[in-house]
């Protein structure tokens, strides 16, 4: 950008993402653009190794590491400032990023293994991670062009901008998971680190301390790419990386074992119940669908349940305030019922929307829920679970019993 001094490439290696160590750790990385072209730099063309190269990798990189992956690239175009602002579930090194991301290109098998995987993900999931997308330049570029008047009226925070920057500019702010809130936090990087088009920018002070645990953060750094190594360290450290991944698979397969030895080792009716079993109650009745949590494990044997949150004036048959914080949760947030077709039907009779499958059901709707589903109340997942054995003679018997019962 030609407002501020350093020129535009000072400003798209500095800004890229929403998070405070991925602006800093890019401060570090002031190296000229190649040319002009907006071509991602791959590393390489792959060759034949790459297949066998990229099949080792599965076990290390996730579903979501990938995502997060493909989504900075077309963002940021360069595979260095990923590496610097994106945070992935492991600490991986800058040429395993351009391995990835070159097997991702050429590699079919590899490709089409991480697509799968990426679409198997849950919507909210996916969600999320769409919000951990870095800012792009085009991004960047209409939030700097915003002044301090406009954003702060009067001395006061105002969000009325940035909602007109998303209503007016849909096509820049992508992946539809900007908010005027994140807008306005990216905006405040930007202007504590003087990229705004009204602020000069900010020259780091020499010998200055450090005001905040970020900047301390930056100028140990710093301090470390500037200081060099021996000639062996990087290959060393890479080393003891691979025999810590090795040592962590060992333990992970140990952890297993161990689990499995000691469920056999507990009385048949003190041992967790196996996955088949997850329908079945603790007095051995069964169960028609069940609601799982991360914590806690609801088994719905009734026709008509109530979902909420429990209160000494409000019982509800569900209390999924033994799940997580329950406080964007009604006492009486939704009703699930069992249809005479089989079917489950989720009713929200609650003040806020239910998510299923990332689809929102608003209050007063209804819907069908699939199995499996998943299942957004207030900021607690669930996961629904219709009992397989639903649709046989015994089962179908008792649910007509039970919903002429109901009626009458």
């Amino acid at each position: 950008m030609k407002h501020r001094s350093g020129g535009a490439a000072g400003h798209k290696r500095a800004a890229a993402s929403s998070d405070p160590d991925g602006l800093q750790a890019r401060r570090q990385h002031q190296h000229p653009p190649a040319s002009k072209s907006r071509r991602v730099d791959g590393g390489g063309t792959g060759g034949s190794g790459s297949s066998s190269g990229g099949l080792r990798q599965v076990g290390q990189w996730k579903p979501e590491d990938d995502q997060l992956l493909v989504q900075a690239v077309l963002a940021l175009h360069d595979l260095r400032a990923v590496h610097c602002c994106v945070r992935f579930s492991c600490a991986f090194a800058e040429s395993e990023l351009r391995e990835r991301w070159r097997g991702l290109l050429f590699d079919r098998t590899l490709s089409g293994l991480a697509e799968q995987a990426a679409r198997a993900l849950p919507s909210p999931i996916r969600f999320l991670l769409r919000r951990r997308a870095p800012f792009s330049h085009a991004e960047e570029d209409l939030l700097a062009a915003v002044t301090p008047a406009q954003a702060l009226p009067e001395g006061r925070l105002s969000l009325a901008c940035f909602e007109r920057l998303l209503a007016t500019r849909p096509d820049v702010f992508g992946y539809g998971c900007r908010t005027a809130k994140a807008l306005h936090r990216h905006w405040e990087l930007l202007r504590r680190h003087g990229l705004l088009r009204a602020c000069p920018p900010l020259a780091w002070p020499v010998g200055a301390p450090a005001t905040d645990f970020k900047d301390a953060e930056f100028l140990v750094e710093r301090f470390r790419s500037a200081a060099p190594g021996p000639p062996g360290l990087p290959a060393e450290l890479d080393w003891e990386a691979r025999k810590a991944r090795r040592r962590l698979c060992r333990l992970e397969e140990e952890a297993r074992r161990w689990q499995v030895a000691a469920r056999e080792a507990l009385p048949p009716a003190a041992r967790p119940p196996e996955p088949g079993d997850q329908f079945v109650s603790s007095d051995g009745r069964p169960g028609l669908a069940l609601l799982k949590g991360t914590r806690a494990s609801f088994l719905i044997s009734g026709v008509c349940v109530s979902l909420g949150r429990r209160t000494d004036a409000c019982a509800v048959d569900i209390d999924l305030g033994l799940e997580g914080p329950s406080g964007k949760i009604s006492r009486l947030h939704a009703f699930l019922r069992l249809l005479e077709s089989g079917a489950f039907q989720l009713e929200n009779v609650g003040r806020r929307p239910v998510f299923v499958n990332g689809e929102p059901v608003c209050p007063g709707e209804a819907c069908l829920l699939p199995t499996p589903s998943m299942l957004l109340v207030g900021c607690l997942a669930f996961r629904f679970l219709v009992n397989p054995e639903l649709h046989t003679g015994r089962f179908r018997r008792a649910i007509a019993e039970a919903l002429r019962a109901r009626r009458e």
